[in-house]
């Protein structure tokens, strides 16, 4: 009699990716449950709001989501294309107001920069007073 024909395991580093999506995942879902139910915020920033929370308090290995961040962070450009095509469709609306949008993008990359200095600054100095007094 023939042997059953039995599934090979997958390699370990697509359940590894696997693993980090549905880890991503859990925590996107119910940061939208959140959202929906109790929270006035974008579902999306709760549930990343909670991974930060599950990974620096340790709940959360690094990891279990490394692979499966990764992966994502690979094929991010095909999160984006959506986005462009509704900007390619309203083409003529920017070729009459271009000066508007040119100096929306300007003044919020520029906010952002000022935005990030500061923070960037903040925290070095609450995190690590040593190095704030040292010389350059």
């Amino acid at each position: 009699m023939p042997e059953p024909i039995t599934p090979s395991p997958a390699p370990p580093d697509v359940r590894q990716v696997l693993k980090g999506f549905a880890i991503i995942s859990a925590f996107n879902i119910a940061g939208i449950l959140l959202s929906e139910w109790f929270i006035p915020l974008p579902g999306a920033v709760i549930g990343l709001g909670l991974l930060a929370i599950g990974l620096f308090s340790g709940l959360i290995k690094i990891e279990w989501v490394e692979r499966g961040a990764s992966a994502l962070l690979q094929s991010m450009m095909l999160f984006f294309a959506p986005a462009l095509v509704g900007v390619l469709d309203l083409f003529p609306v920017l070729g009459s107001h271009w000066f508007a949008f040119l100096l929306a993008a300007v003044v919020s990359l520029v906010t952002v920069l000022l935005v990030t200095a500061f923070s960037a600054t903040v925290l070095g100095r609450i995190f690590n007073p040593s190095a704030a007094h040292e010389p350059e």
